[in-house]
């Protein structure tokens, strides 16, 4: 069936479950309206992760080293057998692959061992926890706001563009981002719990889902603990925050730190390395990824919806007439703190400011019921429902852009197809060189692949008991 078919069929699923759950809503079954904007959401994402062939920048290499870890979940490598020298530092070519923390790839590991090793098995926790995310941003507005706010937010979150081309693997970052989005704004979700029940044992739990987050990207999951103590400031007293945040960070660094121990005991140069390469973000713009102080200003216009900004200003102003006022500040710490950060480190990708995401969702659903508030000026009215529509309008219009139903594909099937079709006989006694596509083979087949080798590195390679096989395929 055509890609453009097919693509028709999964936006008509979606706007029906859609449908459903503003039928739900206008009948106040909040809950069910919430789990059919699930449904939108993974019926969005689990068309988008068909594509059958790896995606370019990130998702190649995650897919090959979550491979890997088939094999020993203790040893992330990129190449399963160093067959030739090798620069540690190259996190595109290097043996042991420490340039992502392992949780994203161990799940990725896990679910190709349930399902066999192809591009749906490796992408299905990316849509799974993508997917559900949308139900916690439901659950955030709605405790925060009300209902009808949380599942407007929840409506942006599940078609939003940016956030469906990562899950998927269509855009840098991907996977990684996704874990890091679904665990820091769990870790919220437990500490607005915290706030209600005031029992140390949602502390702890907070911690392991912000450790679980620092498993997926890094440190910036500590921005739960600001949120944290903003949403029991009032409520508790000092003795009871102070053991608040000490569980908090306990808990996060029984979770996290055992695997940063062990990757410095046992690969400490690359572990150095990986350090180094991390802070180097901050000072300096790594492979190419630069941005004016305006990058990320600009990105969540278009990423978030272009009337997020005059959104944004509302929200701040009712913040200050100290309207809600603890709320809308978790929401505006949630955004500035790592918008701030962000705007002042080097390096810049939009995919690094996907875990604030959720805040502005909710930020956007509730300027969207403010727009449709009555008022006295019809032709203000009038206004207000236009703009309503618009908001509407060019999250749907984003979604539909990202998803690309004319997309052509062929070229990517083309040689996806062919390293499919290639002989599995022995393959893991094969070298293949001169591979356009060698770290996506690696994926598809057990044989080891070089985009380039010398001649002295061919004989090597023949001399340890390989056959080496040079590509004549230019497109392969």
């Amino acid at each position: 069936m055509p890609h453009s078919v097919v693509a028709l069929l999964y936006i008509i699923l979606a706007s029906a479950f859609s449908f459903l759950s503003f039928r739900q809503y206008q009948k106040g079954n909040f809950q069910l309206s919430a789990l059919l904007l699930v449904a939108v959401g993974f019926t969005l994402r689990f068309f988008m992760a068909s594509d059958m062939y790896l995606h370019e920048w990130d998702e190649r290499y995650h897919a090959v080293v979550a491979k890997n870890l088939m094999d020993n979940f203790l040893e992330p490598k990129l190449y399963r057998v160093p067959l030739l020298a090798y620069d540690y530092k190259s996190w595109s070519s290097n043996y042991i692959w420490l340039h992502k923390q392992p949780l994203p790839l161990w799940c990725m590991a896990i679910s190709m061992k349930l399902f066999g090793v192809n591009e749906i098995a490796m992408r299905l926790p990316s849509v799974i926890l993508s997917s559900m995310a949308v139900y916690l941003t439901y659950f955030i507005g709605k405790k925060f706001f009300n209902e009808k706010v949380g599942l407007l937010a929840a409506f942006f979150h599940a078609v939003n563009g940016l956030t469906m081309d990562i899950t998927t693997g269509r855009a840098a970052t991907d996977h990684i981002d996704i874990f890091f989005l679904f665990f820091v704004e769990l870790a919220v979700v437990v500490a607005v719990i915290s706030f209600e029940r005031k029992k140390i044992l949602f502390d702890i739990l907070s911690g392991a889902c912000i450790g679980l987050a620092v498993l997926c990207k890094w440190l910036p999951a500590f921005i739960v603990v600001p949120i944290w103590f903003i949403l029991n400031f009032e409520k508790r007293n000092w003795l009871q925050i102070v053991a608040g945040t000490i569980a908090i960070v306990i808990s996060a660094c029984v979770v996290f730190l055992p695997w940063q121990i062990y990757m410095h005991e046992k690969f400490p140069l690359e572990y150095a390395d990986t350090a180094l390469h991390n802070f180097r973000h901050i000072t300096e713009a790594l492979d190419g990824h630069k941005g004016d102080i305006f990058y990320y200003f600009t990105k969540l216009h278009i990423n978030i919806n272009e009337v997020f900004w005059i959104a944004f200003v509302w929200f701040g102003y009712k913040a200050y007439k100290r309207d809600n006022f603890k709320n809308r500040l978790v929401l505006l710490v949630w955004m500035i703190l790592p918008f701030i950060f962000f705007t002042v480190v080097k390096t810049k990708m939009h995919g690094y400011l996907l875990f604030i995401f959720p805040a502005l969702f909710i930020i956007m659903a509730e300027f969207s019921f403010f727009l449709l508030e009555k008022i006295e000026n019809s032709l203000r009215m009038k206004f207000q429902k236009l703009v309503f529509v618009l908001i509407i309008f060019l999250a749907v219009r984003f979604s539909i852009e990202r998803i690309k139903p004319l997309q052509d594909q062929s070229k990517q099937l083309a040689w996806a197809n062919e390293f499919r079709k290639m002989d599995k006989t022995n393959a893991d006694k094969r070298v293949y060189v001169n591979v356009k596509h060698h770290i996506e083979g690696m994926f598809y087949t057990n044989s080891i692949m070089y985009d380039y080798v010398t001649y002295e590195q061919k004989k090597e390679l023949k001399t340890k008991g390989y056959e080496v096989i040079e590509n004549q395929n230019p497109e392969l």
